[in-house]
């Protein structure tokens, strides 16, 4: 059950694609919707709180693409980490019987919901189009994607590796980031300077990734120095310090899958 070495991380990343694109077809090719499934959940959440707009008394400019992107940047990470987190479980009877990298599976984790994000980017293009935002806008978007994919890697390395370990984080960590941190992240609503909630969401990185997104996108400015340090820098700390916790941790997986 020792797990082998398979080469150089180019070998890593080329697995992780091949296991990703197996999954991801798997998953929508027996349902009659396939990726419109995984549509569903965002365009639902998207037009009930357009509903309720009024009631929020919200002002913002172009606020249907500031409601939508800070959706799909949320659900990214929040799907991503939370499938990642069972990714060791799900796959320890192949993990036994197969010489693997287990870095493996998280990642293919990450490729895959990144596959699947690609139809909400469609759609956000659509969005910037009804509400009449320059179209060159979303050229700028993978910009602010970047950091968060650093960021929902280290979180998934992290977590993957940990939920071997203690089955429960993984439940505990779909009940905080689908409660509290939804609601804590202005995702339908604004937060003023000055507030109690905007200081507490300056400790928030999901908050810096939709600010940064939103200044590209929504607002038509390029953001300030502090906020492309602030994502990129927490962005590749994420992905460091997962790495480092998913290495220091994964010699116990094996005899505990």
């Amino acid at each position: 059950m020792a797990q082998s070495s398979l080469g150089s991380s180019g070998t890593i990343a080329g697995t992780s694609l091949a296991v990703a694109v197996t999954n991801f077809k798997q998953k929508h090719e027996d349902s009659l919707l396939g990726i419109l499934w995984y549509l569903l959940e965002p365009l639902f959440v998207f037009a009930v709180l357009l509903l309720i707009r009024k009631a929020l008394d919200i002002q913002t400019p172009f606020y249907p693409l500031y409601l939508f992107l800070g959706l799909i940047m949320f659900n990214f990470f929040a799907h991503t980490t939370g499938a990642a987190a069972r990714s060791l479980l799900s796959n320890g009877g192949l993990i036994a019987w197969i010489n693997i990298r287990l870095e493996i599976f998280p990642l293919a984790v990450v490729i895959q919901h990144l596959f699947s994000h690609l139809f909400e980017v469609l759609i956000l293009i659509g969005v910037v189009l009804w509400v009449g935002a320059p179209i060159q806008s979303i050229l700028f978007y993978p910009i602010a994607l970047l950091p968060l994919i650093f960021f929902t890697l280290g979180i998934s390395m992290a977590l993957s590796i940990l939920t071997v370990i203690m089955r429960d984080i993984g439940n505990v960590w779909r009940v905080v980031i689908g409660r509290v941190v939804w609601l804590a992240t202005p995702i339908f609503y604004t937060v003023s300077e000055g507030t109690q909630l905007y200081a507490l969401n300056q400790w928030n990185p999901l908050y810096h990734f939709m600010e940064f997104g939103r200044s590209l996108l929504v607002y038509g400015r390029i953001p300030e120095l502090h906020s492309f340090l602030i994502t990129y820098l927490v962005g590749i700390l994420s992905l460091l310090g997962g790495w480092l916790i998913f290495r220091s941790l994964k010699h116990r997986a094996p005899e505990l899958l």
